[in-house]
């Protein structure tokens, strides 16, 4: 008898008729997933979050997830990406080199490589300059190179001289006033 009555049952989804299942939405625009939630009677709540890996204006995930029942009606929380967020290089130039990473930390930046170049106009950490420049916008976390003063002068003419030589020849050639 009971054989009879395990063939004769009808299989039925454990979803009842008036449930709604929630579609995958991931990758599409939030204008379609919105629409698509509306045909099943369902609600769009939109939650903007930044995603380095969706592109902006696309879904990212629901909440309730993709194959979960729900009553009709029911909300259902969007999470759209804005895209990657993005860091502007700020004025480093003239700034100390511990100061131009602080900065560039403020920005949402990170400090690369630094390179120093003689200047005898400058003092020793000063920034000279960066790669990138100011005012280009990057994506957060990126590295931004400094090149700052040495604080060494390189003096080529007095090589192998002595130090009294060698300022007698520059006040020699030394313009007149």
């Amino acid at each position: 008898a009971i054989v009879f009555w395990v063939t004769t049952i009808d299989p039925t989804d454990d979803v009842p008729a008036n449930a709604r299942i929630i579609p995958d939405l991931a990758g599409m625009t939030y204008e379609r997933a919105n629409a698509e939630l509306l045909e099943e009677d369902l609600l769009a709540f939109r939650v903007d979050e930044e995603n380095s890996e969706v592109a902006e204006g696309n879904v990212i995930r629901t909440e309730p997830a993709a194959g979960e029942s729900v009553a009709p009606g029911h909300e259902v929380r969007v999470y759209v990406s804005e895209g990657q967020q993005m860091a502007t290089v700020p004025l480093l130039e003239g700034l100390g080199q511990d100061a131009a990473a602080a900065a560039l930390q403020t920005a949402g930046l990170t400090l690369g490589t630094v390179t120093q170049r003689n200047d005898p106009s400058l003092a020793a950490g000063t920034v000279i300059s960066t790669d990138p420049q100011e005012g280009d916008s990057l994506a957060a976390g990126t590295a931004v190179n400094l090149v700052v003063a040495s604080g060494k002068v390189r003096s080529c003419t007095s090589r192998g001289r002595s130090a009294s030589r060698s300022m007698r020849d520059v006040a020699r050639t030394a313009p007149m006033r």
